[in-house]
């Protein structure tokens, strides 16, 4: 009988060596799968905040009576973080969309804007340039279509970042 309460003593304390390590084990992993979920919440809301930012910028840039470049800088931060994944699906695709027309847009415009450049070097007057440019930028009505398009999906990616 002696032998039989040793051997449960044994078995006990090797159990107990045992469930603490264990216990530690699965503890550790709880934490750091709560540390995981804030580090990605906190790269969610900055990237939130840097794209509403650029939003905003390109919303502005959009809306005077001259085509500018559309700043691409917080969007290729976020594409090429592979940080896009922290938003939802949908949201996900609507950004992916939207960078995508801001290039086609800015390559435009960068076009248009070499051709004023070639424009410049030809008449060496800022002032013959003007009508030249007022007619290959405004007047335009793919570019105009779309600015319109861009500035419809901005506003609308704004509306729902601003839920997050």
């Amino acid at each position: 009988m002696t032998d039989f309460i040793q051997f449960e003593q044994a078995i006990l304390s090797f159990g107990s060596l045992i469930l603490g390590p264990f216990l530690g084990v699965l503890l550790a992993f709880a934490i750091n799968k709560v540390h995981s979920q804030k580090m990605a919440y906190e790269r969610l809301l900055f990237f939130k905040s840097l794209l509403l930012h650029e939003i905003h910028r390109s919303i502005n840039l959009l809306e005077t009576d001259h085509p500018n470049l559309i700043p691409i800088d917080a969007w290729n931060s976020f594409v090429n973080s592979g940080d896009m994944a922290l938003f939802t699906h949908d949201l996900a695709i609507q950004l992916s969309d939207i960078y995508f027309d801001i290039q086609n847009y800015n390559y435009e415009v960068d076009w248009k804007w070499k051709v004023v450049a070639n424009r410049r070097e030809i008449y060496y007057d800022i002032d013959k340039i003007s009508p030249h440019f007022e007619d290959i930028t405004n007047r335009n009505p793919y570019l105009q279509e779309i600015t319109d398009h861009i500035l419809n999906k901005l506003k609308i990616v704004e509306r729902e970042l601003n839920k997050i």
